[in-house]
């Protein structure tokens, strides 16, 4: 196997595109990238050019990065004018381009590059010469955590001047009835879905042994809700044993295990736009990525959750509001309480009490940060399920006796979003639903909620 792929990419990608390069050519595959064959003195646009004329194959690695390069937009232009196959790897979501809206792309982003890497050699290897040597293709669609996809078929086309020859047509989208208009961002794409466990395991009771580690709850002096700083609502999670992750999760979310949490609070509601808005016209935030839903004239959104925020993002407001985010166990305790459930409010899904897909919470995209009262969590606390992800504290870690083979994927490299948002069905807004993201991940289905110590 020799077919030769060429590789469009930002140079801060580099590492990822680096072990693409090589997993391809152990592969068997003729790999093409700038770096590695333009030789000193050569005309930088004249190789480029012929490298991408020598290629079946014109991969582009989309990520913040590279949707912003005048030089990857030209490459996968000529790319598509030359008729080459054109396969996007998602490696960080971010808003997509419009040249590139109607292409299919396979997600690589974080462990999902290990799951999907086979999915890339099987489009690699039922590729022909040219897009248009092969009339009756079809791509499949890549596995995905509670986002709807149906194949439909791609046809060829070509446009005068700068013609773009799109293959593999099809767009992964919610539901017509649940889209709400504008939405600039690129649909995200959870990890692989774990089915929920079946009907007769939704009301989990604990072992002899499990019920010995588990104290029973004492009551507490402190108030079981505060107002904070900046006048956010905190409820109080009082220090109790809690089990964490779940046995029959993915295998990061594996063992479920015992963790001690001293008292602390918690934010009773997300972070609104309102609320963020004070902490950027006091200059201590960044405004959001993309103000289609912050900046709104009509004030529809002024009360749902603030969208559009990485990660520093949410550190910093909480960290101008005088607290922090919630580490990842103090999110998933606040979410399930200590009886291990599923959702917020118990082990059954219930249709009415979380903004999902496929729920019937009558919300197109994100709800108020009030609404949905039914489904609270043991204490209290709002929309821990579907809304939007919150990012939470820490780098992405294995759990105590984790799975130590997915070791590469861990580390100062990853953070962690919990709950699942509007977008996702009632697979993935699980209590202990874990999703490694990079910390400049911004779209319109992330936000944040503040946790804060008890003061003596």
């Amino acid at each position: 196997m020799d077919r030769q792929i060429f590789i469009s990419y930002s140079r801060q990608d580099m590492d990822f595109v680096k072990t693409l390069a090589e997993d391809l050519e152990n592969e068997g595959f003729d790999i093409w990238y700038d770096l590695t064959d333009i030789d000193a003195g050569d005309r930088w646009a004249k190789e480029i050019q012929d490298g991408i004329n020598e290629s079946e194959i014109f991969v582009i690695v989309v990520s913040l990065n590279s949707i912003k390069s005048e030089w990857v937009e030209k490459e996968f232009l000529f790319a598509s004018q030359r008729g080459l196959k054109i396969v996007p790897l998602l490696y960080t979501f971010c808003e997509l381009p419009l040249w590139l809206l109607n292409i299919q792309y396979v997600d690589v982003v974080g462990r999902n590059y290990k799951k999907n890497f086979q999915h890339i050699l099987d489009v690699f290897n039922d590729t022909g010469r040219r897009n248009g040597d092969r009339e009756d293709d079809r791509q499949e669609s890549v596995p995905s955590k509670g986002v709807p996809k149906s194949q439909i078929p791609w046809i060829v086309g070509a446009v005068i001047g700068v013609a773009i020859i799109l293959a593999a047509i099809f767009w992964p989208k919610k539901p017509a009835e649940l889209i709400e208009e504008p939405t600039l961002a690129a649909t995200m794409i959870p990890p692989t879905e774990t089915p929920i466990p079946a009907e007769t395991e939704t009301s989990p009771t604990f072992t002899a042994t499990e019920t010995s580690t588990l104290p029973t709850q004492t009551s507490t002096p402190l108030p079981t809700e505060i107002i904070s700083t900046r006048d956010a609502v905190m409820v109080l999670v009082p220090s109790d044993v809690f089990w964490m992750g779940s046995d029959k999760g993915e295998d990061d979310e594996k063992p479920s295990h015992t963790v001690d949490l001293k008292d602390f609070y918690i934010d009773k509601y997300e972070v609104t736009n309102a609320q963020y808005l004070e902490c950027v016209n006091a200059s201590k935030c960044l405004k959001p990525e993309n103000t289609t839903y912050f900046f709104d004239q009509n004030k529809r959104f002024v009360d749902h959750p603030v969208v559009y925020v990485g990660w520093q993002d949410a550190a910093d407001f909480c960290a101008w509001r005088d607290a922090r985010l919630p580490t990842e166990a103090e999110w998933e305790k606040a979410a399930r309480g200590i009886d291990r459930f599923y959702y917020p409010w118990g082990s059954e899904w219930h249709n009415k009490k979380a903004n999902a897909t496929g729920a019937d919470d009558g919300y197109s995209n994100t709800s108020p940060v009030m609404s949905l009262e039914e489904g609270k969590s043991p204490y209290g606390v709002f929309n821990m399920a579907g809304n939007v992800w919150e990012w939470v504290g820490g780098w992405y870690d294995v759990y105590p006796k984790g799975d130590l083979a997915a070791s590469s994927y861990f580390g100062e490299v990853r953070r962690i979003a919990r709950g699942g948002s509007w977008n996702d069905n009632k697979g993935n807004i699980l209590t202990y639903k874990r999703y490694d993201l990079h910390p400049e991940t911004y779209n319109n289905q992330i936000g944040f909620r503040c946790a804060s110590d008890v003061t003596e």
